[in-house]
């Protein structure tokens, strides 16, 4: 874990402190959050047993595990410009061809990990979601 101080202020939201291991039952509150380097499904989530019965936790680590941002998005799309969630090529395709300038990325990357902009004229589609296929078919 990491402490934070939270500030009102433009462009300096926050302070992280140094990392630390700590018993979670000795928390008051918890609050879970995916660990952007993990691999997705199998990111390490401390069980119940972890927790004391004072220690609140604000959100159930299973239903972390199972809302990753980019699909969980998906729920407020008057906030969103057109989405597309699949890794059915001609879809993309169909995509494209409708929006032109396009971004891809993986559905489980982080930090902004294999995203490519795509426009119109761009020929490495094909071979980029190729590559996709191939790196996270054992997702």
């Amino acid at each position: 874990m990491r402490p934070f101080t939270v500030v009102r202020e433009r462009g300096n939201h926050f302070t992280a402190g140094k990392a630390s291991r700590i018993d979670l039952s000795k928390l008051d509150l918890v609050m879970m959050r995916q660990d952007p380097r993990s691999t997705w499904p199998t990111s390490p989530r401390p069980s119940a047993a972890a927790y004391s019965a004072r220690t609140l936790v604000l959100n159930d680590p299973d239903a972390v595990r199972n809302a990753p941002e980019k699909l969980f998005v998906t729920h407020f799309p008057e906030f969103m410009p057109p989405t597309l969630i699949t890794s059915d090529k001609e879809a993309v395709l169909e995509f494209r061809g409708r929006y032109k300038d396009i971004i891809v990325k993986p559905l489980f990357g982080n930090g902004g990990a294999g995203v490519f902009h795509i426009t119109a004229g761009d020929e490495n589609l094909g071979s980029l979601l190729e590559t996709f296929t191939q790196l996270y078919r054992s997702r």
